[in-house]
């Protein structure tokens, strides 16, 4: 069970994540403050994500310049509230290798695009206020 805390979330993704045979590279914030705590991998499918424990956890302006500069290098970063969003995300990553198993072509910014914009929205946000993980996504163009 789920605690809220910002460990937890971290060894869900993680654990999700090894048994994916996914890359979990975690960031050293030492070096570069702000930095997002995860960098996912797989199939050429890369994520950058940040995890924020599930009462409290506030995004900092230096981690809006490195979700900035990760945008604009083409990137897809993400912001993670709790267990519950990371195992959304862990869907999405599922899906996603899939389908460029499949023969699709897909791109790691497609899909969170795709994903956000019919699964995520409608499942996942039953309240007024959509959390951090869905407002800090780049929209399709």
């Amino acid at each position: 069970m789920s605690n809220g805390r910002e460990s937890s979330a971290e060894r869900t993704l993680v654990d999700g994540c090894t048994r994916m045979g996914a890359l979990c590279i975690k960031q050293n914030a030492r070096w570069y403050p702000g930095i997002q705590d995860r960098l996912v991998s797989i199939e050429g499918l890369e994520w950058w994500v940040e995890l924020k424990r599930l009462k409290g956890g506030r995004i900092g302006p230096k981690q809006l310049i490195w979700h900035s500069k990760v945008l604009a290098s083409g990137g897809v970063p993400v912001f993670l509230k709790g267990t519950a969003e990371v195992r959304s995300f862990l869907a999405l990553v599922r899906r996603s290798v899939l389908l460029k198993k499949m023969g699709f072509f897909l791109s790691a910014s497609t899909a969170t695009a795709d994903f956000f914009s019919t699964w995520a929205w409608a499942r996942l946000l039953p309240c007024s206020r959509p959390s951090s993980f869905f407002l800090m996504m780049r929209r399709p163009p």
